[in-house]
């Protein structure tokens, strides 16, 4: 869209088969880096079992957030009944998303058919039909990756080892030096989680991180989270709310101070995946060490990045009764010697798969 005021609202209808929308608003995103965006994010929704939307609803109607990010499964699924569960779903987002920068990634529910149905019913950045991509929001960069890629590789290999490529060049120009002085917050987003409260097996040394040295048939993305310094990762698809403290390669980081989350030195990472599937998964009751706090009520997270230095997270918890509480918070401290990058001598043995090993696959 051009012509926007920066800041500003703007009122709008749409124009379809049935006539013209009713009037909907947005609030153009400011410019610059020298704001403090707020976010909702939630995953794993469905239709029936919605419990959170209208508490979402209701806070971006009230102008809370600057924008919402749904980390994968929608409808379960977008195809079902030809279709026709796919625009239930969507109508019952149109009161978020027709107020807000409504921003996606894939999950595991949305890959038949190589994720058709969602290439076509969401459209964002990039150029890659929404499969990975990145975009700036005030001191921000965020990242969405598809990490059913290591999983479907039936729809053929080449895509994964080319989303791993352009992560790495992505995030390799985000940390520059004038880039981070301007945007010092980096967030990635993707589907499958790194870190819950399973087994190392079962979860961490998934196909997704893959802690296998130069493996170039999966090659594991969670070396350039550390390498370029990426500050918050969220995951869903475990059906619980799961945040970490400072975590790499499973060695938790304990930060400066007693504070862990100040100057942190690894990603932290939050599972947000409980919007409204009723089915928690099993994991081990002990906690692992990286375990930070943990819950499987239906609820959201919000990122509020008050500045350069400081980001809040927030848990939201919702009942059926209709009340919200906000049941966990936590905030990161960043100052300004931090270092750009978290890699330790230690952690060479995670080098990534060398370009020339992927020379094929660039994009």
């Amino acid at each position: 869209m051009t012509c926007l005021e920066p800041g500003e609202r703007h009122v709008y209808r749409v124009l379809g088969p049935a006539g013209w929308s009713n009037a909907m608003w947005f609030n153009a995103i400011p410019e610059g880096s020298d704001w403090s965006p707020r976010v909702a994010v939630f995953a794993d929704l469905g239709v029936q079992d919605a419990t959170t939307v209208p508490f979402l609803t209701k806070d971006v109607q009230s102008g809370m957030y600057d924008a919402a990010l749904h980390v994968g499964d929608f409808a379960y699924e977008l195809v079902r009944e030809e279709g026709k569960r796919g625009d239930r779903f969507l109508r019952q987002m149109q009161p978020i998303a027709a107020h807000v920068p409504y921003m996606t990634c894939a999950g595991n529910a949305e890959q038949y058919a190589n994720y058709t149905d969602y290439k076509h019913r969401f459209s964002m950045p990039g150029g890659t039909e929404g499969m990975y991509y990145s975009f700036n929001m005030g001191p921000v960069h965020f990242v969405g990756i598809n990490t059913g890629f290591y999983y479907f590789k039936r729809y053929g290999h080449d895509q994964l080892v080319s989303q791993y490529y352009w992560l790495n060049n992505d995030l390799k120009e985000a940390s520059t030096r004038s880039r981070r002085e301007k945007r010092p917050w980096i967030v990635l987003f993707g589907h499958r989680p790194m870190y819950c409260q399973k087994d190392v097996e079962t979860c961490q040394a998934n196909y997704v991180t893959n802690p296998v040295p130069g493996d170039q048939k999966n090659p594991s993305i969670e070396y350039p989270l550390n390498e370029y310094g990426v500050d918050l990762a969220l995951w869903a698809h475990k059906h619980v709310y799961h945040r970490t403290w400072p975590v790499a390669f499973t060695k938790v980081k304990n930060g400066t101070g007693a504070d862990p989350y100040r100057n942190p030195g690894a990603p932290v990472h939050i599972t947000v995946a409980q919007a409204g599937n009723k089915h928690t998964r099993k994991e081990h009751p002990e906690p692992k060490p990286w375990t930070a706090f943990r819950n499987t009520a239906d609820g959201y997270t919000r990122l509020h990045f008050h500045n350069h230095t400081h980001m809040s997270i927030e848990q939201v918890a919702v009942s059926e009764t209709g009340t919200a509480s906000v049941i966990d918070r936590a905030t990161i401290v960043k100052e300004a010697h931090m270092p750009y990058s978290f890699l330790e001598p230690t952690d060479r043995g995670y080098m990534p798969v060398k370009e020339k090993m992927m020379g094929s696959y660039a994009l």
